[in-house]
């Protein structure tokens, strides 16, 4: 099975990263993922929630800078 999250571009990012949806309130803290499948694990208020990356529109990096998730997506792998 190919990678379907670029690693070597989430891992370059200042760490820790936060996910979030467009039009929802709240930046919500990413504990790991998984590049083959898109399985993200975030806190929820202290319990961890599986959701899979294409739940979420952006990620904030430590500097605050915000990226959209579509740019960590490796390109032949976007379209599966």
């Amino acid at each position: 099975m190919k990678d379907l999250l670029n690693m070597e571009l989430l891992n370059s990012l200042p760490q820790p990263l936060r996910v979030s949806e467009t039009g929802k309130a709240g930046w919500w803290p990413i504990q790991d993922f998984c590049v083959k499948t898109g399985i993200v694990r975030i806190d929820v208020f202290g319990v961890l929630q599986s959701t899979h990356f294409s739940d979420w529109n952006y990620i904030r990096d430590d500097s605050q800078q915000i990226h959209s998730l579509d740019d960590f997506y490796l390109e032949d792998s976007h379209d599966q």
